[in-house]
């Protein structure tokens, strides 16, 4: 919710999404703001993420996806995301 007008709700998922009627429709104000990164192509500790076979993706259903996310307490409009994949904007 925006600390400037409770009617605005903002909903991160890969892109900022806006709704300045508590809900009723959304627009999105930004974006893809992640790396676009293909999961099965991340290595870890030397093994990359599609050769794993047991508890592969560790129950997570979206990725890269933003994680954080803000707007400004003392300026309207101005939002801070941050994202799994390392990413901040």
């Amino acid at each position: 919710m925006s600390p400037h007008d409770p009617k605005i709700i903002y909903a991160p998922a890969n892109k900022v999404f806006r709704s300045p009627d508590r809900g009723l429709s959304w627009v999105a104000v930004s974006g893809d703001l992640t790396s676009g990164a293909n999961r099965n192509d991340v290595v870890t500790m030397g093994v990359k993420n599609s050769e794993i076979r047991i508890a592969r993706n560790d129950g997570i259903a979206a990725w890269p996806t933003i994680v954080s996310f803000a707007e400004s307490p003392k300026r309207p409009g101005l939002l801070y995301a941050g994202t799994d994949d390392g990413g901040w904007r």
